[in-house]
């Protein structure tokens, strides 16, 4: 069921869904956001679900139940209606302050692995040049001995300044799937 879903555009309507499991209360909007480090990164990334009711309450556990349910083999779901125009854009709007605020912790975890896992290759390159230029440093005529080092260098300086612009990431927050949900058999 979620891969038919489509993708969320804030100006599309959003589907309207009945979940028979949930209880009549239950009425609001869930949707599924995606925070990474950068666009292109697939390894480092979180997905979390927000179900914001509509009196203004923001119901993490009926976020994972509505997940659990449309992840199962034959969720209960019916397409009831959409939801369009202005209100889209203010739905939109308000789940999109609470996943950033909700995404906050996610995105600081992401931020330390990458953070740790570039210190460790940078370690791991550091000690590498410096293993290749002791070596260097031992072998041929002085003149092809100070080339291969200059050359060394030079790559040495690249492979730092690319280590350095990873280090520049802006955090990604996009949506997966926006619904509106509708409890009951009603």
């Amino acid at each position: 069921l979620v891969e038919q879903l489509p993708r969320v555009v804030s100006t599309e309507p959003i589907p309207s869904v009945r979940f028979a499991s949930l209880p009549a209360e239950v009425v609001g909007y869930w949707s599924l956001w995606r925070i990474a480090i950068d666009k292109e990164s697939l390894r480092d990334v979180k997905i979390i679900p927000i179900f914001h009711h509509d009196d203004g309450r923001n119901l993490v556990p009926t976020a994972r139940h509505i997940w659990d349910a449309l992840m199962e083999e034959h969720p209960e779901v019916e397409q009831v209606r959409t939801k369009t125009g202005d209100e889209v854009e203010e739905v939109f709007r308000r789940l999109r302050i609470e996943a950033e605020r909700l995404g906050e912790d996610a995105f600081q975890e992401l931020y330390a692995r990458h953070q740790k896992r570039l210190k460790r290759e940078q370690e791991k390159g550091l000690y590498a040049f410096q293993v290749r230029r002791e070596a260097l440093g031992r072998l041929g005529l002085p003149e092809v001995r100070q080339h291969r080092l200059k050359r060394l260098s030079e790559e040495e300086q690249a492979w730092a300044a690319e280590l350095s612009k990873r280090e520049q990431i802006l955090p990604d927050l996009q949506p997966v799937i926006l619904l509106r949900v509708e409890a009951g058999n009603g």
